[in-house]
């Protein structure tokens, strides 16, 4: 099996804009089909160069995971953890010898598994998002690193659910935007790394904030109950942000799976002993930044 045939059951649109209110568009997208993976960068600070920030990010995970279809899901999470580091360290010595007070990145970044069609490696930093359209059901696979998000997980966690909730809501909160991890703006980056399933027809959407600060969660979903093809759904989401008023940049990439799935690999005794030990240190090691 070649790399472009692997990954063919995975339909994919994209689609970025600068919005309405800003000039230039800081966010940043991949689609690499041919390795199963996508990923969104919403640029931040540098004075006019927060696209700069999100391109680093981009071209860097880009870089990493060219020609690893064949390689165990273990060591393409290691490759991308190693290219965050270093797009971690590249913004902070461009935004250096630019003297800007601060220019960071976000990222969120699906990445298929070489072995098991059904599953996903799910990889973020800050308040972009990762969703999952199963069933008829909208649902958040990612938890924005924000102030917001942070205290509704503890008001959550002490019982307050309803304050919590409220907390989490962009358009309510006045903490939303408020990055509590980001790409180049510290030292030292901690991606979040989680894994997903994927079953037959599932839809899933990496948004940046732009599209989730315009439409909430209940909306999202009703516009992909309302439309069939993959082509209607973004269509109509892009024309409802900016129906909405569009007062950020906003990136959406739709990952469509098919109505069935390959079959799995099955891989060596030593091919998934070497895997988990890759998957178990990849977010432990910081070695090519």
């Amino acid at each position: 099996m070649n790399q472009t045939e692997q990954f063919n059951w995975m339909e994919t649109v994209f689609f970025s804009d600068p919005g309405l209110v800003r000039r230039e568009n800081e966010d940043s997208c991949a689609v690499i089909g041919e390795e199963g993976c996508y990923l969104v960068s919403d640029g931040m600070g540098g004075g006019s160069d927060g696209e700069i920030a999100s391109q680093i990010v981009v071209e860097t995970i880009s870089d990493s995971i060219a020609d690893t279809a064949s390689d165990s899901p273990g060591s393409r999470k290691y490759a991308v953890q190693q290219a965050v580091h270093r797009a971690n360290r590249m913004i902070r010595e461009y935004s250096q010898a630019h003297n800007y007070a601060q220019m960071g990145a976000t990222l969120v970044l699906l990445l298929l598994d070489t072995w098991h069609p059904g599953k996903a490696l799910l990889c973020h930093v800050g308040d972009s998002r990762i969703y999952r359209f199963r069933n008829g059901t909208l649902q958040q696979l990612t938890r924005d690193h924000t102030v917001g998000a942070e205290l509704a997980l503890s008001l959550a966690q002490k019982g307050s659910k309803q304050d919590g909730a409220i907390m989490m809501d962009h358009t309510n909160s006045p903490f939303s935007h408020v990055l509590t991890r980001s790409i180049g703006v510290s030292e030292n980056v901690l991606p979040e790394w989680d894994e997903t399933t994927i079953e037959p027809g599932d839809l899933l959407m990496l948004c940046s904030d732009g599209v989730t600060t315009m439409l909430k969660d209940e909306e999202i979903q009703q516009i992909f109950l309302e439309n069939a093809s993959t082509e209607g759904k973004m269509s109509t989401l892009s024309k409802r942000v900016l129906s909405a008023g569009a007062r950020d940049n906003f990136t959406m990439i739709l990952c469509q799976s098919a109505s069935s799935l390959p079959s799995p690999k099955t891989p060596t005794e030593e091919e998934i002993q070497e895997n988990r030990y890759l998957l178990k240190i990849a977010e432990e090691r910081k070695d090519n930044a």
